[in-house]
């Protein structure tokens, strides 16, 4: 018998005994028996799956808490998923209930069972809480670790060794699964713990947001686990809710609210330490489970202290030994951290854990390592427990921060270094692919090889033949990080808000980059190898845009020609620029909603990180030499000029731009500091140290006759408060330095702080110059200077106003003279493209001057000779044309699309288009009967049909015919040009018209005003409460007709009315509506109402009155009625209309001598659909 699983796609056995180096010494005994059974086809193995049948069953006891029973759940489905074969999942009370699975092995999880390994619990008890064993022992494996989360970790060992499951990604798309009809485990156990206790991604853990899901689980899958507590904490134990109010001597300052995490530390006293040890005691109480307790110090600083160090650890001692008389065994932890990153110089208690801080990526030099681990030994020399805090970010990073080896031979240091826990933020970019898998594993054994680990990963990821491309890609950027990124500037200070290691990119490497990863998605042969290859694809498209769009810096043209040759460079590719700009802030709106690529901690809300694409190196220094050489002009003017004049949108726009920039003010007030006494106003104060001044001088100037002297040591100097929003920014300040000694690390740098609309500076939003040494300006004038872009919004926040800065630091008194400060800053680009094409006549013949409007702007060009037009500086978005002529009838094209700098081509067909002109003479309203004169401007007919019919020929034409009965809806008649025609409204229906003039091309002139027909004034009416001014939800007088159908229904209601403030409002379908009985006389009568169907109304549906004839006692006779015809509710459909009706009441009910004394007036809506009809003005008068 073969031993192992067969893998599908694979040519070789993957062994499934695997040595361990994490055996505790106690069991190296079983570690040495295991190894018998490496090799040889008949060693002994356990069949869980052969032949396509399941031979298995998981068993859990039935005491086992939600992570067993989820793990258990989760072991079947991943069998399942590899083999096709659901192993049943099941207690062991149910197994040993069913005898028909006698003959089943068991994979007991969690738990022991009979014939289990009766030496399970014993080895396994010695181990680490997040180790375990798997036991296999006759017919049954055992899997069970001390705790549930051991257990847990034993299984996904299970699933990896055996299964051959791995974890390479998050989702599902990330988990490779083989295929495979066998599944055997041998005998031998299988033994670990982890090397480290306490393994955290951030924010990827189980304290992480739920919207992180995916990615948590996928960190859980490879074993991570936050035991230790040691994170910023202190800001949630003194919340200024709690203690602002009555302790605010427990604060430097009370912070505004509890959501205020960072920049404030407790007051280090005897009495907030006795209020800690209160909190801490009583949480343990409320959580007796709960075993460790974190005292770590808030982000940026704050301390009441001048020098905290070593009275915050005191602090901490004192808290600790107080909290453990009450609670003893419990631990704690924290942060080795800016100002208390040193250890004391006593020692801590021993249940306290130190996490030192550092980003280990900087071990690439050996000398920062060596004091790093020089800071890791004076730290054990005082801490009986040390974990290290680590910055593996991926995000918010621009490259894939690839250093798997250096990584490796970290952790290697750490075990040697008895290092007790590991922390990293992780902030995970998935195009950096194998590097959290590759940390997960060596933080659970460091001894692993990383070579083969990340071989693996290639392989698994995206198959055998595609592994090579994979490979050379993450190979490439490796050795960006460790070895080329120490050539540049970035590497001397390195920070995740410093993009410029960019400026060691090329082209070539970012377009090599891509071919690797499009040959490894060519190359991948299944499904979800394509999936993993086509996400990291995806992922560094957000690389490529970052590394494309970023304004690498140059030096500034030294003559004309080389002016000329940027000029031709930058006007030509900077839309390309601007494009991948935008892609890359598009890519991380795309990637929020993606569980996998979202960003975590997103480039898009730090403003150093976020950029349009315009190289403002280039832009400013073109800009400078046209001002400098060509004040008047000259050959670099020019062609700026000619390009601003052309229709090449790309050059187009960036010449206008650049001549923009040379006709933008100065926004810096006393720029020179000519006004003022000892001060310079409206310079002030920016964040200066005490040790730092600045006053205004006389006889020391560049230009003018004063300047700003910087004086004292320190940090800091003046800024102004100006108007200004997005765009480009060209800050320059010149500076001379007078002081005898002036030392390298001496610098003075200028920025521009964002401001919001009440003049507060908006978080992470400052815009800083490189640093310019002091030295420079030793006995001479030297010029610092800032090219930078100001988003026009930080996050949600708009910048509406700006401060310019001027900061001067060293530490050792230096006078420095500032002079000359300018800003300039000017609105960008909205990317305006050119809309280019032909007009053409009658036979397509090509039509000169036609004017061609962008609609709506008033934009133009006027074609030439051949029809040709060309509009320029037209906005992107989507757009028509409007095309005029003295011979033809305006013409609006079709819609297109305008993309950003970009080119459009749009022909227009001219044709007789012109609509007629009409005017109509009637007056308002317009009684039945009266004849409308009309004139139109051309030949043809004037129509005059209901209100609401659409204005077109054949909609008009067809209502110009409508009759019901003898009511008349509409009518035409012809007429010449100019010439007043005669609508004649004889038996129209009353209601709302409009009228039209059609020429002989069908062309449909604007509809008139509304036209109001109304029928003769009428008598006093014997309705009572006609207008139903008068009722609630009914109206008084009025019932529901009692021959209405079910499905009709009405109600009086206040919002629409035809005259006063009320109407009723009757809905559904069949037939009927609201009725009132009157007193009446014989004789001629009429009855009005006035209606308003809702739109969409159907053509079947009607409206009418019914008159049924009672006598003196209220009674019928013979069902005797009064119909007439009814109104269509469609030609009223959005206004009101009125329906008018002439009856005759008869003395007699016909055929008998019972007189006629009242009738029954009920107004009729017939419908076969759902309709909503409104009422008005029901009027009955006998004539």
């Amino acid at each position: 018998m073969k031993i192992g699983v067969t893998l599908k796609g694979m040519s070789r056995w993957i062994i499934l005994i695997l040595a361990t180096s994490l055996l505790c010494p106690a069991l190296g005994n079983a570690a040495s028996e295991s190894n018998r059974f490496l090799s040889g086809e008949d060693a002994p193995s356990i069949d869980l799956v052969s032949n396509g049948q399941a031979h298995a069953v998981v068993v859990t006891s039935v005491y086992a808490d939600a992570r067993i029973i989820a793990a258990a759940q989760t072991l079947a489905e991943y069998v399942e998923q590899a083999t096709g074969q659901l192993l049943p999942v099941m207690t062991a009370a149910a197994y040993e209930a069913d005898p028909s699975l006698a003959g089943k092995a068991r994979i007991y999880v969690g738990t022991t069972g009979a014939g289990g390994d009766p030496g399970a619990l014993n080895k396994m008890s010695v181990l680490d809480d997040d180790g375990f064993g798997i036991f296999p022992y006759g017919s049954t494996i055992t899997i069970i670790g001390p705790t549930s989360w051991g257990t847990e970790f034993g299984v996904y060992e299970f699933l990896e060794r055996y299964v051959g499951v791995r974890w390479l990604m998050p989702g599902e798309n990330g988990t490779d699964i083989p295929q495979s009809t066998l599944l055997s485990v041998p005998l031998g156990d299988i033994v670990q713990q982890p090397k480290f206790q306490s393994r955290v991604f951030s924010p990827i853990n189980e304290y992480g947001k739920s919207s992180y899901s995916v990615q948590i689980k996928w960190a859980e899958y490879n074993r991570m686990h936050y035991r230790d507590q040691f994170h910023h904490n202190l800001y949630k134990m003194f919340p200024p809710s709690v203690y602002g109010i009555s302790h605010p001597e427990y604060y430097p300052t009370v912070p505004k609210d509890d959501s205020v995490g960072a920049g404030w530390q407790p007051c280090l006293t005897n009495a907030t330490a006795a209020e800690a040890i209160a909190i801490i005691t009583a949480y343990f109480n409320n959580n007796p489970d709960a075993t460790a307790y974190s005292l770590g110090v808030n982000d940026s600083g704050g301390y009441c202290e001048e020098n905290p160090k070593e009275l915050y650890y005191q602090w901490v001692n004192q808290i600790v030994e107080g909290v453990l008389q009450v609670h003893p065994g419990k631990q704690f932890g924290l942060l080795a951290y800016q100002e208390v990153k040193q250890p004391p110089t006593f020692a801590l208690n021993p249940n306290i854990i130190v996490y030192i801080t550092r980003d280990r990526w900087n071990w690439i030099d050996p000398a920062r390592k060596a004091a790093d681990l020089q800071l890791h030994a004076a730290w054990k020399a005082v801490a009986s427990r040390v974990g290290w805090y680590d910055y593996l970010n991926g995000n918010p990073y621009l490259l894939p921060r690839i250093y798997a080896h250096q990584m490796a031979e970290n952790y290697k240091l750490a075990e040697q270094a008895d290092v007790i826990g590991q922390y990293a933020e992780l902030y995970p970019n998935w195009g950096e692919g194998p590097k959290a898998w590759i940390s997960s594993k060596l933080q659970w054994n460091p001894e692993l090889d990383v070579d083969e680990l990340l071989d693996e990963w290639y392989e698994r990821a995206v198959g055998s033949a595609a592994a090579p491309y994979l490979k050379a890609f993450y190979d490439h950027w490796e050795n960006f990080w460790t070895v080329r990124i120490k050539q540049s500037p970035f590497f001397q200070s390195p920070s995740s808000l410093r993009p410029d290691y960019l400026e060691l990119v090329t082209t070539e490497e970012i377009e090599d980059s891509r071919q690797w990863l499009e040959a490894a998605f060519s190359m991948a042969q299944t499904d979800k190898q394509r999936a993993r290859a086509a996400i990291i694809l995806k992922a560094f498209e957000y690389f490529e845009a970052s590394a494309w769009s970023y304004p690498q810096q140059t030096d500034p043209p030294a003559d004309q020609i080389e002016a000329l040759a940027l000029l031709e460079h930058a006007s030509g590719t900077f839309t390309e620029r601007l494009l991948m700009g935008e892609k890359r802030l598009a890519l991380l709106d795309e990637f929020k909603d993606d569980p996998v690529l979202i960003h975590m901690s997103s480039a898009n809300s730090k403003s150093t990180l976020v950029w349009s694409g315009y190289n403002l190196d280039e832009f400013w220094h073109l800009a400078d030499y046209m001002r400098q050489y060509e004040p008047s002009g000259g050959p670099v003017t020019s062609k700026t000029l000619d390009l601003s004049a052309g229709f090449d949108p790309s050059s187009r726009e960036y010449a206008k731009l650049l001549l923009a920039a040379l006709a933008a003010p100065n926004l810096i007030e006393n720029p020179s500091f000519e006004n003022g006494t000892d001060q310079a106003p409206p310079w002030t104060v920016y964040k200066t140290t005490d040790t730092r001044s600045f006053h205004r001088v006389e006889g020391t100037a560049r230009t003018g006759n004063a300047s700003l002297l910087i004086d004292g040591s320190g940090w800091g100097g003046p800024g102004q408060m100006v108007p200004g929003s997005g765009g480009f920014a060209n800050m320059q300040v010149r500076y001379k330095t007078v002081s005898e000694v002036v030392y390298a690390r001496d610098v003075i740098q200028i920025g521009v702080n964002l401001l919001d609309e009440n003049g507060d500076i908006i978080k992470n939003s400052s815009v800083r110059s490189d640093i310019f040494p002091l030295s420079a300006g030793s006995g001479t004038w030297a010029t610092a200077y800032l090219n930078g872009e100001i988003p026009d919004k930080i996050g949600s926040v708009p910048v509406k106003k700006l401060l310019p800065i001027i900061l001067v630091e060293s530490d050792h008194p230096v006078q420095v003279y500032v002079d000359d400060v300018v800003l300039y800053s000017f609105p960008a680009t909205n990317g305006a493209g050119i809309v280019t094409g032909s007009v053409y006549g009658a036979g397509a013949v090509p039509l000169a001057s036609a004017t061609v409007s962008i609609t709506g702007s008033g934009n133009s060009a006027v074609t030439d000779m051949q029809g040709h037009y060309a509009i320029a500086d037209v906005p992107p978005g989507d757009h028509t044309v409007t095309v005029t002529h003295a011979s033809y009838g305006p013409v609006v094209s079709p819609s297109f699309q305008l993309t950003k700098w970009g080119t459009a081509s749009v022909d227009v067909f001219m044709s007789d288009e012109i609509a007629p002109a009409l005017s109509v003479s009637a007056a308002d309203p317009v009684p039945i009967g009266t004849k409308i004169g009309a004139t139109s401007s051309e030949n043809g007919w004037i129509y005059l049909v209901p209100s609401g019919t659409a204005p077109t020929l054949a909609a008009i034409e067809a209502a110009a015919a409508v009759t019901v009965g003898s009511a008349v809806y509409g009518t035409k008649t012809s007429v010449k040009a100019n010439t007043t025609g005669a609508l004649n409204t004889a038996s129209f229906a009353a209601g709302t018209y409009t009228a039209y003039a059609v020429d002989p091309a069908g062309n449909v002139s604007a509809g008139s005003p509304d036209l109001v027909l109304h029928g003769p004034p009428l008598g006093a009416s014997l309705t009572v409460n006609p207008s139903f001014e008068h009722g609630t939800d009914s109206a008084d007088s009025w019932i529901l007709s009692p021959n209405t159908t079910q499905t009709r229904n009405y109600r009086r209601i206040e919002e629409i009315a035809y005259s006063g403030t009320a109407s009723v409002h009757v809905t559904g379908t069949g037939y009927g509506g609201p009725a009132q009985t009157l007193d009446v006389s014989p004789g001629p009568a009429t009855v009005r109402l006035r209606y308003n169907a809702i739109p969409g109304v159907s053509g079947n549906a009607n409206i009418g009155i019914g008159l049924y004839l009672l006598d003196s006692t209220g009674k019928n006779v013979n069902g005797t009625a009064i119909k007439p015809a009814q109104n269509l509710l469609a030609l009223s459909a959005g206004a009101w209309g009125e329906g008018t009706w002439d009856v005759d009441i008869p003395e007699k009910f016909p055929g008998t001598n019972v007189l006629v004394k009242k009738a029954r007036l009920a107004v009729l809506v017939y419908s076969l659909n759902s309709v909503e009809v409104y009422v008005d003005d029901v009027e009955f008068v006998n004539r």
